[in-house]
């Protein structure tokens, strides 16, 4: 079965999306047991990768070059447009028009080049599966959103030079307004993102961003699955981050102890450290974890703080952890002190709105560092509290209410858990024992993309 993936962005050519995708994408690919190819944009910024042309469009203004991953023999096609490059299809000022284009310049290729399924990715993949359907090609289309809060707002003007079958035209003329991510769902075979729950959530009006009547629409075309973990790079026994490696809670318990003497910590392994970071944004759920740390951290709790985004959290919680002994804020990202902190921690708060293509759960968990999360996404496919359906495979802590008595109330149970030593280390031992490979996702896509056989 012959795969084409059209993605934004790919590592190691171009990274930037806050979701990970080009990292993501990668991981995917490589553990996909098809005869896959890529393509992407020709941005600016890969301008001194090795590549060579094979084909040119002329009534496109385009060209299609042909590379590969580099040490792989994995072939990647990049599209670029007349005699300059794209802009990169991310940031504030996106430029539509270079999006579409690129859309149009996909739908050739595929036209010249026998494929039998097309894999588009993100908002800025969402007009593929239109095109191809658009040319009668006997080509089944997959179309992956990652989230809602952008979707790629498009007017019917913009599509008047694609020449669409009047079909087409009177579907398109039903959606009301118009976004890349609203034709992708619509038109693709198969609609899948990054998280089981996630597909629910995404038909309520709470989560589905003006697009939930839309997903129930299609709900019997809509999968989720969950992205994988390297573990590889995120495994205790063997992570070249760590002086000590470990298997168990009590090599944990000497990590943390290391890095309680290096933050001014008091040592103890009785003593829980609460880790919370990455990005510090509202999204992310930095507004609710300062409103509850102050009462979080009269509890004979130790938290530490990490990462980077909005400046004014970063200021109040500098602020805050000059009046708290047992808070400390690192602003800044490093990965080699994020593998360090996941080891060292007992426990991560994980308070996101919306969290469908999550994974800081799944790497904690390798770590036996317990999630305290809200009961969203990704997070709910994994994490299994007591009441779940297999309380005795508890692994972690789930609340609903997005109030900061709620957040405290989570963290008061965890805490009761963590002093009762035997219960506790069951809850490790669960955790560690989760596998979220990206070869079991790789599984799900390939399952998938069968379907077009059936």
């Amino acid at each position: 079965m012959r795969i084409l993936m059209v993605l934004p962005e790919l590592a190691p050519f171009y990274k930037y999306s806050r979701l990970g995708l080009g990292y993501n994408l990668h991981n995917l690919i490589f553990n996909l047991n098809s005869e896959t190819s890529i393509i992407m944009p020709f941005y600016d910024q890969m301008r001194t990768i090795k590549c060579r042309k094979i084909e040119t469009y002329d009534d496109l203004s385009l060209t299609l070059y042909q590379g590969n991953i580099p040490g792989t023999d994995k072939v990647i096609f990049f599209l670029k447009p007349g005699d300059h490059f794209f802009d990169p299809f991310y940031g504030n000022h996106v430029d539509i028009e270079q999006v579409l284009h690129f859309s149009r310049g996909v739908a050739r290729f595929v036209q010249n080049h026998p494929f039998d399924v097309v894999h588009s990715h993100h908002w800025q993949g969402g007009l593929v599966p239109l095109l191809i359907r658009n040319l009668e090609l006997h080509v089944r289309t997959v179309y992956t959103f990652y989230d809602l809060d952008q979707q790629g707002p498009i007017e019917p003007g913009d599509l008047e030079s694609f020449k669409l079958s009047e079909k087409h035209l009177n579907e398109i003329d039903k959606l009301g307004n118009l976004s890349l991510v609203k034709l992708g769902i619509i038109f693709a075979d198969d609609v899948t993102t990054t998280s089981r729950h996630y597909t629910h959530e995404v038909q309520e009006q709470e989560f589905g961003h003006e697009l939930d009547p839309y997903f129930l629409q299609i709900s019997n075309k809509l999968f989720g699955i969950n992205n994988g973990v390297r573990y590889g790079e995120w495994n205790p026994a063997k992570d070249d981050h760590l002086l000590i490696h470990y298997k168990d809670l009590a090599g944990k318990r000497e990590v943390k102890k290391n890095l309680q003497k290096e933050l001014g910590l008091e040592v103890g392994e009785k003593i829980p450290l609460i880790l919370y970071g990455g990005r510090l944004t509202s999204e992310n759920g930095c507004a609710l974890v300062l409103d509850a740390l102050p009462d979080i951290l009269q509890l004979s709790v130790q938290v530490l703080v990490y990462g980077t985004g909005d400046t004014d959290f970063q200021i109040q919680l500098k602020e805050m952890a000059a009046e708290y002994y047992n808070l400390k804020v690192v602003v800044g990202y490093n990965n080699d002190d994020e593998h360090r902190y996941f080891a060292a921690s007992d426990m991560i708060l994980l308070p996101s709105r919306e969290a469908p293509g999550s994974t800081l759960h799944l790497r904690a968990m390798r770590y036996g560092t317990i999630p305290i999360a809200r009961r969203t996404g990704a997070f709910v496919d994994v994490i299994k509290d007591t009441s779940s359906r297999d309380p005795k495979g508890a692994n972690g802590f789930l609340f609903s209410s997005y109030y900061s008595n709620s957040l405290i109330q989570i963290v008061e149970e965890a805490l009761d858990v963590f002093h009762e030593s035997s219960l506790w280390e069951q809850y490790v031992k669960n955790a560690m024992a989760e596998d979220w490979s990206w070869k079991y996702s790789a599984k799900q896509y390939e399952e998938l993309y069968q379907r077009f056989g059936s």
